[in-house]
């Protein structure tokens, strides 16, 4: 057993797992904002629509034109279009989210798997390097106390 350094043979792959992990994290942080302002968007057509519609259609008891009823609602179906469409939009967003966070999840345990598999090799290897340090102090403490003390008095005299 070596006892230079311990050297995880998949660390390359380590390495690339770490890499996508980060890369899925920068995708579903850039999802979560696209659905944010895919949010936003929509309740300020849904907020302008309201509001359109308050002002184009007229208060109970008023007399307008049929025409002026026509384009009004019109314009309101118009804005109910694209509230619909931007309700679209938010929709794929937030699907786009939530595949990102399954994406993002599938990175990290395939990165967590193989953590572990490189914790699990260096506690083998630890174990063995003091193994094998234990072994060589055992058999430095086996060897006959004679020889140390004839080589003690041998440079000493």
């Amino acid at each position: 057993m070596s006892t230079d350094r311990f050297t995880f043979r998949l660390q390359r792959l380590l390495a690339l797992r770490q890499m996508a992990e980060r890369a899925a994290s920068v995708t579903l942080g850039s999802a979560q904002a696209a659905a944010s302002e895919a949010r936003a968007t929509q309740m300020k057509l849904a907020a302008r629509r309201a509001d359109a519609r308050g002002a184009m259609l007229p208060p109970s008891g008023t007399e307008r034109g049929v025409a002026e009823l026509r384009r009004a609602l019109f314009f309101v179906d118009q804005l109910d279009a694209h509230v619909v469409e931007a309700g679209k939009t938010t929709d794929g967003a937030d699907q786009r989210v939530r595949d990102s966070r399954v994406r993002l999840g599938e990175r990290v345990q395939a990165r967590r798997i193989l953590e572990r598999l490189r914790e699990r090799q260096f506690a083998e290897w630890s174990t063995g390097v003091e193994r094998h340090e234990r072994e060589a102090m055992d058999g430095m403490a086996r060897r006959p106390s004679g020889t140390r003390s004839e080589t003690d008095t041998s440079t000493n005299g």
